[in-house]
């Protein structure tokens, strides 16, 4: 059994009911490690919602078939992850979130343009 405080560069960061490991390593072997470890501390973990990214422009061939066990579920890396309702990509650009946003946005308008037609 592990404690955060054992692994190097993990920190583990609490919202509410969800908890986020973040781990900053020179290379993948120890990232997984210390992942790996820090899921072995005790806490009931739903691996269904396991995500991974490499947040950077260092994907590197060894990269594309990166992954890590959590339990016994197989958790790939990701170009981007959803962390509290914020689509996160590789290159942190936000573009795929700025699109949801306008996306989501405009199906609204449509639905309060269409409203008002019909109060009229």
């Amino acid at each position: 059994m592990y404690s955060l405080a054992e692994l190097d560069f993990s920190t583990l960061y609490n919202y509410a009911d969800d908890n986020s490991i973040s781990c900053q390593a020179d290379n993948l072997n120890e990232v997984k490690t210390n992942i790996e470890h820090a899921t072995d501390i005790g806490m009931k973990t739903n691996s269904s919602k396991f995500q991974s990214i490499v947040l950077g422009n260092v994907l590197t061939d060894d990269m594309t078939n990166f992954s890590f066990n959590v339990g016994n579920a197989n958790i790939p890396l990701s170009d981007n992850v959803k962390l509290l309702g914020v689509n996160i990509d590789n290159k942190l650009s936000f573009n795929e979130h700025i699109t949801f946003i306008c996306r989501r946005d405009a199906k609204q308008l449509s639905y309060e343009k269409y409203l008002h037609k019909k109060t009229r």
